[in-house]
């Protein structure tokens, strides 16, 4: 059998074979060690590992496994130190040398450590040997550079990992970011140079539409589809050799969403700010951030989008995260109470004072009723059944009205909407064709590539690349298809709008959320009004005579083109209740009432 040596090359990460004790370091140091050893003439073979050596498997397991199926005799195999070897101490180390020294193969450091030199404390007497009488002058120093080697990676990994966590605990972010994020580095004046997250300003636009779409009840293979048609793809990745692990060999491309990604997606509080990392022991806390600190996504947008499966629970800077149904006592209590609405919009006709709001029990039901006052109160109590009371509400919205004024106005209001949907969709479509004009081009190049090709296996998997960008060129050019058709009929938007003009009362009162239903009603009124104004018509529509004044400045001043001086800056609350309820978003500009 030929006689060869082994060198062994290995690092611990990818960084430490870029910048401290990389392997070509590493193979000079053996290479002058073997020359001054007379072995310059012998063959050696190489191997590289890239795997740490702290691990219940040490990495020269597998170099004994190689040494015992090579063809050839290893009688000797280099590194350059002992912590190349092992760094597990002298537990591990001892049972790996006596393992090689068995199959007769001898292990040579650099740094000279390792000697293979066996005494026979009886040799100048007799030439019996015991067990006893024959040692290694090298064991007690192996033995304590083994634990030495131990004992530094002990140091350096509390003083690493224990920064690591501290910093955690304030909030900073540790390790690569996820998907949707970016690490920065930023300056402060208490922690020198730390990492945070910031959204990517590519990837973060993906997640935002997953968490969207799956809070308004997309089915999940529905959002694969749109959210792959705007180029999502998982970010590109090295391929190393199995030899040669610092070695790259390839690029993988990245993948398109998948269903089973989605899901893992969704259920991350990452996305909404919320650092679950294990450093944290079980206690999430919010992300720091320069400025305003916060997710992709919004706690509510993640916690509907989850639909109850994960909740997370907000309470000042304290974080909770829940799976399931949440306990009720964690749950937020509010004052506002949807069988009440306008407790608080409308006033006591006698006290000028909020009403109260309860349901009673008596004779075998219940009995809701706004209510106010005492026998010891500023007045007499007196209450009144709240169906009377809603519908007094009601009779009254229905006898208000726009004016003819603010009805030309909004009809231009909604026309220049129709402008910014209408290029928004452009916008859009640009981006698409962008895609599909890529995906044509990547087709394009895999098409080019196979004629070169002679192994079919090679052949099949370019095919297979192909035949998936057409199915996603499929999907891409479906969104397209439909982002051409939405928000185009301006005159369907506005018949449909048009009837909210005409019956107010839906617009105002016809709503499934009764908050918004009873904080549109109240901005009818520049001051709260009574039960009894309601009853006798007496309510002041203050923001009449307001948005009137300014509607007759503005037409002394300028044509009805342009828009009423103030009017916007007013209006802010009320437009975005409006856009609750419509599509657009509409200006509550003039309300006429009705004698």
């Amino acid at each position: 059998m030929k006689i060869i040596d082994l060198g062994v090359l290995r690092i611990s990460s990818f960084k430490q074979g870029l910048q401290g004790d990389s392997p070509d370091e590493q193979k000079e140091a053996i290479e002058l060690k073997r020359k001054k050893d007379g072995r310059e003439n012998i063959e050696i073979t190489w191997l590289e590992l890239m795997e740490t050596a702290t691990k219940e498997e040490q990495p020269f397991q597998k170099i004994l496994k190689i040494c015992e199926e090579s063809q050839d005799k290893v009688e000797r195999v280099y590194f350059k130190v002992m912590d190349r070897m092992t760094r597990g101490g002298a537990k591990r180390y001892m049972p790996l040398k006596d393992q090689f020294d068995e199959k007769g193969i001898q292990l040579v450091d650099v740094a000279g450590v390792i000697s293979n030199e066996i005494v026979n404390t009886l040799e100048h007497i007799t030439k019996k040997k015991y067990d006893w009488s024959i040692y290694k002058p090298s064991y007690k120093n192996e033995i304590l550079q083994a634990e030495n080697d131990k004992e530094e990676v002990r140091k350096i990994l509390t003083r690493m990992i224990g920064a690591e966590i501290r910093y955690a605990k304030m909030g900073y972010w540790t390790g690569p970011a996820p998907m949707g994020y970016q690490n920065k580095k930023i300056d402060t004046p208490e922690n020198g140079k730390r990492v945070i997250l910031e959204p990517h300003p590519d990837e973060s636009k993906w997640f935002e539409s997953i968490f969207t779409l799956r809070a308004q009840g997309k089915r999940d293979q529905e959002i694969v589809k749109l959210v792959n048609a705007t180029g999502f793809k998982t970010r590109k990745r090295n391929i190393y050799d199995k030899i040669h692990k610092s070695k790259i060999i390839g690029t993988h491309p990245g993948k398109p969403l998948t269903v089973k990604h989605l899901t893992e997606y969704i259920k991350r509080p990452i996305y909404a700010g919320i650092n679950t990392h294990q450093f944290l022991e079980g206690k999430p806390l919010k992300i720091k951030g320069q400025g305003i600190a916060k997710g992709i996504v919004s706690i509510e947008l993640f916690n509907r989008a989850n639909k109850g499966k994960l909740t997370i629970i907000e309470d000042g800077e304290t974080v909770r995260i829940h799976k399931g149904k949440v306990p009720s006592y964690l749950v937020k209590k509010e004052k506002f109470n949807p069988n009440f609405p306008y407790k608080d919009e409308v006033m006591c006709p006698k006290c000028k004072e909020e009403f109260y709001a309860s349901t009673s029990k008596g004779n075998g039901g219940y009995y809701p009723a706004y209510h106010h006052g005492s026998k010891v109160g500023k007045h007499e109590y007196f209450k009144i059944p709240s169906d009377k009371f809603h519908k007094t509400i009601k009779e009254f919205v229905q006898e208000v009205r726009f004016t003819d004024e603010f009805l030309m106005y909004i009809h231009k209001y909604m026309l220049e909407e129709w402008e910014i949907r209408r290029n928004n969709t452009l916008d859009k479509n640009i981006v698409l064709g962008q895609r599909l004009t890529a995906i044509e081009q990547e087709q394009k190049m895999y098409g080019e590539k196979i004629p070169m090709l002679n192994s079919s296996v090679a052949i099949r998997v370019l095919e297979d690349k192909i035949e998936e960008l057409e199915k996603e060129k499929e999907d891409v050019m479906a969104e397209k298809a439909k982002k051409q058709k939405e928000g185009l009929d301006i005159q369907m938007i506005i018949r449909h709008s048009w009837y909210f003009f005409e019956h107010l009362e839906e617009l105002l009162l016809g709503g499934t959320d009764k908050r918004a239903n009873a904080a549109l009603f109240g901005l009818l009124f520049d001051e709260k009004p009574t039960y009894e104004d309601l009853v006798l018509r007496t309510t002041k529509l203050a923001c009449v005579f307001k948005l009137n004044e300014a509607y007759k400045n503005a037409k002394g001043l300028k044509s009805m083109n342009s828009e009423p001086t103030g009017t916007r800056t007013q209006n802010q609350k009320l437009k975005r209740l409006l856009l609750y309820r419509l599509s657009y978003r509409p200006i509550f500009v003039s309300i006429e009432y009705i004698p």
